[in-house]
């Protein structure tokens, strides 16, 4: 089970901050594609990928069209591992001229 922490919570090692951008806003807690958004997560042995992170957020994976991790960009995109990770950037497909 993925487990959401609230912003006011301790984040510690095992929690990933997970930042939604553009349309993607609108599966933060607001549910308002104009606000800014960090959930912050707590990964299980279910959720080995961005892409079973996505899908447990309620995200399908045509969505996203880019994937950042710890600052990245990931070729893996919804593959990515998500060992390790401190934090995951998350951007839909129209976004992506933005950083190239």
């Amino acid at each position: 089970m993925l487990v959401r922490r609230q912003e006011t919570e301790v984040q510690d090692a095992t929690v990933i901050e997970v930042h939604l951008y553009g349309r993607l806003r609108r599966y933060g807690p607001t549910g308002d594609a104009s606000v800014a958004c960090v959930v912050r997560v707590e990964p299980d042995a279910d959720h080995q990928t961005v892409g079973d992170l996505i899908a447990a957020l309620g995200i399908s994976g045509p969505e996203v069209g880019s994937v950042f991790r710890d600052g990245h960009w990931e070729r893996e995109g919804l593959s990515t591992s998500l060992r390790g990770a401190r934090r995951l950037g998350l951007f839909p497909p129209e976004m992506g001229l933005l950083y190239v």
